[in-house]
């Protein structure tokens, strides 16, 4: 059997996504620890999330062959990024860049953006700029689907999770196919969305 390699890395997240993260007995230790795995495993899936969207067909054929991926905050990715740097997805080749903080200027350009739960206090303001653009927003803050985000990261019992918001997707103009719906941790499959696959 052949195995493409964009299903051979979202079987391999699958079972990334699903491994407990680590504990131990020393907190500090173990907290850098679930830090680093966790957010090994939230880079992981964020590159494969590349897989399952589409953005409207003029986005993608009148662009400039890249695939921004924009990561907004002080999150632990460490050099998590830079083994998805040049990738080409769906054609396009992606380009990752990183800042501490939101800035609409910055966010110019951007095909996913990625807001961080160390700036929490911006993501509203974030969101807010970033409304009626085909632009996948992924975050971490407790309110992030409420205020308007595409995807949340969660954890539950030390398993990184995520919940997909089907009316900020639909009002981003995005398409996410069933597989990835399927995961979400606030499936079944109740509204598809945008979904002809």
């Amino acid at each position: 059997m052949v195995v493409s390699l964009g299903t051979f890395r979202f079987r391999l997240v699958l079972v990334l996504s699903f491994i407990l993260l680590p504990f131990s007995e020393r907190k500090a230790v173990a907290q850098e620890e679930r830090s680093t795995l966790e957010y090994q495993i939230k880079a992981s899936l964020i590159f494969n999330f590349l897989e399952y969207v589409e953005w409207p067909p003029e986005i993608e054929e009148l662009g400039d062959g890249l695939l921004r991926l924009c990561i907004f905050g002080n999150e632990p990715f460490g050099r998590a990024f830079k083994a998805f740097e040049g990738e080409v997805v769906r054609g396009l080749r992606v380009e990752v860049r990183r800042s501490f903080f939101f800035s609409s200027p910055e966010s110019e350009g951007c095909d996913v953006v990625f807001l961080g739960n160390s700036i929490k206090n911006e993501v509203e303001g974030a969101l807010g700029s970033l409304k009626g653009r085909p632009v996948l927003t992924i975050g971490e803050s407790p309110n992030f689907l409420t205020q308007g985000g595409s995807i949340l990261f969660l954890i539950e019992a030390r398993k990184v999770k995520f919940d997909i918001n089907h009316e900020g997707i639909k009002e981003a103009r995005l398409t996410v196919s069933s597989k990835l719906l399927r995961l979400a941790h606030n499936s079944p499959l109740a509204q598809p969305v945008n979904d002809q696959r």
